[in-house]
């Protein structure tokens, strides 16, 4: 899967320091989360919070490569 986070924040001109703030985790680990390895390990209770807070599904956080 391809993470499309970096989509989702330049498109609700979030910054990852807002989204880090939103999701009470640090700003390295939302960049973690930007990279195609990072968001695999994901957990699905973490994907629901990041998609709240940027306000969109689950589904739209990844792509098929």
């Amino acid at each position: 899967m391809k993470s499309l986070l970096k989509v989702r924040l330049a498109e609700r001109r979030m910054t990852q320091r807002e989204l880090a703030h939103r999701c009470e985790v640090d700003e390295n680990t939302v960049w973690v989360w930007t990279t195609d390895k990072g968001a695999e390990g994901l957990s699905l209770r973490r994907l629901e919070q990041i998609a709240k807070a940027l306000s969109c599904k689950i589904t739209e956080l990844f792509e098929e490569e």
